[in-house]
């Protein structure tokens, strides 16, 4: 499981990092055109990549970012939705409870051993005959 979880995880970094390139050669590639404008609060923002902003720190935000939105992103609404199931299924036991409880009741009465009869021999074997202590003085009669 551990090396499923590595294989992924490195799938991941590797396609952040392959989009990550993909986007930075986009925003190089728009920042030259004409018909692409960055307009923020009213005024035109230029873009050119190896003077004003520099590589690394566009590359380490984009990363960042993307690690952000594909990785834990995921994660954080698996954990809600786990989260939600567990508490839909706590309620449903809560308000099943008395039906439950008189269930397993029933099933409690039902399944009951039957008392234990008394000792004796047990079924299709011969008696033994009449037990005598010893010292007894107390003859053996013949059936």
């Amino acid at each position: 499981m551990k090396t499923v979880l590595r294989l992924f995880l490195l799938i991941a970094l590797l396609l952040a990092a392959l989009a990550t390139v993909a986007l930075v050669g986009a925003l190089q590639w728009f920042s030259t055109q004409d018909t692409v404008r960055l307009i923020i609060d009213g005024q035109p923002v230029h873009l050119h990549i190896g003077q004003d902003i520099g590589w690394v720190p566009l590359i380490a935000g984009i990363a960042l970012a993307m690690l952000l939105v594909f990785l834990i992103l995921p994660l954080v609404v698996l954990l809600a939705l786990g989260f939600s199931a567990a508490a839909g299924v706590l309620s449903l036991a809560a308000a099943l409870s008395p039906l439950l409880l008189m269930g397993a009741l029933a099933w409690w009465i039902f399944r009951r051993n039957p008392t234990p009869a008394p000792p004796g021999p047990a079924p299709g074997q011969p008696s033994a005959g009449p037990v005598f202590a010893p010292g007894s003085t107390a003859t053996p009669t013949q059936d």
